[in-house]
């Protein structure tokens, strides 16, 4: 064999040692060890873990972050997009962007979510945190990654005005109710709350805020739907006094 085929053989195989050596380091110096996930809501911090890593073949930082930025990743429902950030050898920061789902409703024994342009984004058996269930949308049919059909297009508007609301005074609902006439009812556990139409919403919210806290492991019904700015007495009917 002539001296440049072994020079060449030579060289590819310190290549190869350099390479297996590189591999065997970044292995074992970027294995993760800490993981911040910012910017969820509709999961737990484990949960949100679990798909990640679930997604990897090794829990490697380097390796995370060149599977994700070359689109290898599975789609995460409720998730519209992550940045990942790699803060040291061991330390991951994720951000993660999620879909913007104002609530769902039952269909079938399946809960059917859709967001604010009332485009049905997904189906689970499972229940979002901090997603409240809607009743009120009348619809034909239904198809995913569609609008809603529904017979009334203001129900969306209203729903997402609401929701919005409730946001602001980190009130967080079981059920959202519209009637026909889009007057709002939520439910909070044992408690029912009659808000009415749309007027004054902000101010019903901020109300319904202070009083909730002081109605904890009561049964009844709040009555908000005659408010009135400047109003002081909002009643309250205890469920045996509605008997």
């Amino acid at each position: 064999m002539k001296k440049t085929g072994i020079r060449v053989i030579g060289i590819l195989i310190a290549i190869l040692i350099l390479s297996a050596a590189g591999l065997l380091y970044i292995h074992k110096n970027y294995k993760i060890t800490e993981m911040e996930i910012e910017g969820i809501h509709y999961y737990t911090e484990e949960q949100m873990k679990s798909y990640l890593l679930g997604q990897i073949q090794y829990d490697n930082s380097l390796y995370m972050w060149w599977f994700f930025h070359t689109g290898r990743g599975r789609t995460i429902p409720y998730v519209d997009s992550m940045d990942f950030e790699i803060q040291s050898p061991h330390r991951v920061k994720i951000t993660v962007y999620e879909k913007g789902i104002v609530g769902y409703f039952s269909y079938l024994g399946i809960n059917m979510y859709f967001d604010k342009d009332g485009m049905l984004v997904d189906s689970s058996e499972d229940v979002l945190n901090g997603v409240p269930k809607i009743e009120g949308i009348m619809f034909d049919e239904l198809t995913l990654n569609e609008k809603i059909p529904v017979q009334n297009d203001e129900i969306f508007q209203a729903v997402v005005e609401t929701a919005n609301v409730l946001k602001l005074s980190k009130l967080e609902p079981d059920v959202i109710s519209f009637s026909r006439q889009l007057e709002i009812t939520l439910t909070f556990g044992d408690i029912c709350v009659l808000l009415g139409d749309r007027s004054n919403l902000n101010e019903k919210t901020s109300r319904l805020a202070g009083i909730l806290p002081n109605l904890e492991g009561e049964k009844g019904t709040l009555y908000l739907n005659d408010y009135s700015i400047g109003k002081k007495s909002i009643t309250f009917s205890r469920s045996e006094d509605e008997k």
